[in-house]
């Protein structure tokens, strides 16, 4: 539940997990798409040009790399 309890971070992941459950759920589209680690990217993004990277380009990639996320990556490309 948020807000997070403690300031745990396991705690916030499971907050943040199941925010992303309940999406899929409701919406009925797997919530960890391939075009997923796109949009995070586009919203961290602040000039809309990814190209140039984005603010926190770099620790969502290395996050996103641990869960398969280059696989990702390649698969919203089309490449």
């Amino acid at each position: 539940m948020y807000p997070c309890e403690f300031g745990l971070p396991h705690i916030c992941g499971q907050v943040l997990g199941a925010f992303w459950w309940g999406v899929r759920e409701r919406i009925g589209i797997d919530a960890a798409r391939a075009e997923t680690l796109i949009e995070v990217l586009e919203a961290d993004d602040l000039d809309g040009d990814l190209l140039n990277g984005t603010p926190h380009m770099i620790q969502i990639c290395a996050a996103s790399a641990k869960r398969g996320g280059r696989r990702m990556f390649l698969q919203a490309k089309g490449t």
